[in-house]
């Protein structure tokens, strides 16, 4: 998947890669420990918010990946 990317891009994989994990375990946690309903839309609006968050503390790797949406 990351091989053949220039290394901004790989670094802004590996940082949504890792806002994906993060919210999808506090989701899991949240379901199973405090009886949440979390419906996948909701998830991933959840980690759109939080990418554009980063975005806009200079997290400038995950720009390049989100530029196009």
């Amino acid at each position: 998947m990351r091989e053949g990317l220039p290394k901004d891009k790989k670094k802004g994989i590996d940082s949504l890669i890792m806002i994906t994990s993060w919210h999808l375990r506090k989701t899991r946690n949240d379901v199973v420990f405090n009886g949440a309903t979390a419906t996948a839309t909701g998830v991933v609006e959840r980690i759109r918010e939080e990418a554009k968050l980063w975005v806009a503390a200079d997290a400038k790797h995950i720009g390049c990946i989100l530029a196009g949406e």
